[in-house]
């Protein structure tokens, strides 16, 4: 599908969903046709999944994409607190986040870091954040 996240969002009704659920930015495949099936990295069917191809330790080398970053993650909160949290969670974001407010109860966080363990102590100060301090303890470690 294409459109801004907006649209996006309205148009597979997010806000309504509860659970884990994710959706992501795409490429189309070179190879398919350029629609919602052919694209990568997510489908819209009931089986959600994450396709990943070609040299991704190559790929997140190239400034553009990555600028060498190995560890990434991206959060998404649906939550009617939504609108609130976003000031406090802006002071939390290294300067290799980024964080949006997609509808007043929609936020999206984005992190690149350098490793796994960078990555973790960006990440759980954010989730911590967006939790109101509900982190599970074995996450803490």
């Amino acid at each position: 599908e294409v459109g801004l996240p907006k649209q996006v969002t309205q148009r597979f009704n997010i806000p309504q969903m509860s659970g884990r659920h994710g959706i992501g930015h795409t490429r189309m495949a070179t190879e398919s046709a350029v629609t919602t099936m052919g694209a990568h990295p997510f489908n819209t069917g009931l089986d959600h999944r994450i396709k990943l191809n070609g040299d991704i330790a190559l790929t997140l080398k190239r400034a553009a994409v990555a600028d060498g970053a190995r560890a990434m993650a991206s959060v998404v909160l649906v939550d009617q607190r939504a609108k609130v949290l976003m000031d406090g969670l802006r002071a939390l974001l290294p300067c290799s986040g980024g964080a949006s407010l997609v509808a007043d109860n929609l936020l999206v966080v984005r992190l690149l870091c350098s490793d796994s363990f960078a990555l973790r102590s960006a990440l759980l100060p954010i989730l911590t954040h967006l939790t109101q301090n509900a982190v599970p303890k074995n996450w803490r470690l």
